[in-house]
């Protein structure tokens, strides 16, 4: 775990800045609020990187593996921004 999750910091973002600002895709946002690797202010920073970034939501008091631990939320999030997509 330790092997894992040592090198994990935003420097992996901030290195494809350039890359992330070109991305034309619809892109959502998921983001825990208690996590001590990536906190909230870079949501903002992905949210204003991204130009088609369109929603930011937060789960409060999660930490780094929320999707495990909030699977239903996880999934209607998502479901809704798919159903946003439709044309």
């Amino acid at each position: 775990f330790n092997r894992y999750v040592a090198p994990q910091n935003i420097s992996q973002l901030t290195s494809i800045e350039d890359d992330l600002r070109r991305l034309q895709t619809p892109c959502l946002i998921l983001w825990a609020t208690d996590d001590i690797f990536f906190g909230l202010e870079w949501a903002d920073w992905l949210a204003e990187a991204l130009p088609n970034a369109r929603k930011v939501v937060t789960f409060e008091g999660a930490m780094l593996f929320f999707p495990f631990e909030r699977p239903e939320r996880v999934n209607a999030e998502i479901h809704a921004f798919w159903n946003s997509l439709k044309v």
